[in-house]
Order: C-alpha cells, then sequence, then structure tokens
C-alpha cells in the first residue's frame, strides 16, 4: 500500500519510526523534497542550548561526504540519509528509537 510505513503500518506522513531523542527531547529524522525534485535528509527538534549544533552539523556531513544547512534547533543534509544518521547518533551517545 503506498503512502503506508511497513513498520508502524501508519501514514507515511505520520510515521513516528525515524524518531531520535536526546535530553528528554525528541528529534525528528525525515525526508523531504526540494523544488528540484532532490531529497534531503532533516533532523529537527534539537536544543541548540544543549547540542553543539554547528559540530554536528560538520561531523555528519563529513561522514555522509555531503552538503547541508544548520538553522537554529535543526540540521538539513543533502540526499537521503535516514538509515545511516540513526546508526550515526547512536553511535555518538544519543538515544534512538
Amino acid at each position: 500500500m503506498p503512502g503506508v510505513c511497513p513498520t508502524c503500518r501508519s501514514l507515511a506522513a505520520r510515521c513516528l519510526c525515524e524518531d531520535v531523542t536526546t535530553d528528554g527531547r525528541t528529534v525528528a529524522v525525515r525526508i523531504a523534497e526540494r523544488r528540484s525534485g532532490k531529497q534531503t535528509t532533516v533532523l529537527t527538534g534539537f536544543d541548540p542550548n544543549t547540542v553543539d549544533m554547528e559540530k554536528l552539523a560538520s561531523d555528519l556531513q563529513s561522514q555522509f561526504a555531503c552538503d547541508g544547512i544548520l538553522d537554529v534547533g535543526s540540521i538539513t543534509l543533502h540526499g537521503n540519509h535516514t538509515g545511516r544518521v540513526e546508526a550515526f547518533l547512536r553511535k555518538r551517545g544519543f538515544s534512538v528509537r
């Protein structure tokens, strides 16, 4: 069935399978599509006061050899990196569910 997550069986827009948690806050990992049709991986929900966003964004870009954008409380990576981002965050000590 298109548009349904095979893991949690909810609509793809409401799927929570790719969420990660850190410092009691939930960080959402999702895919967004740019105007050109290319995919980006968006990490939102970080607390900029407790997480060094610049270092984390730099490390993610180096690890996945991609460009990215750092906004207040979110990181956008060019390309679909959801599975690898989850493993990277787990290795960094983030709680991933």
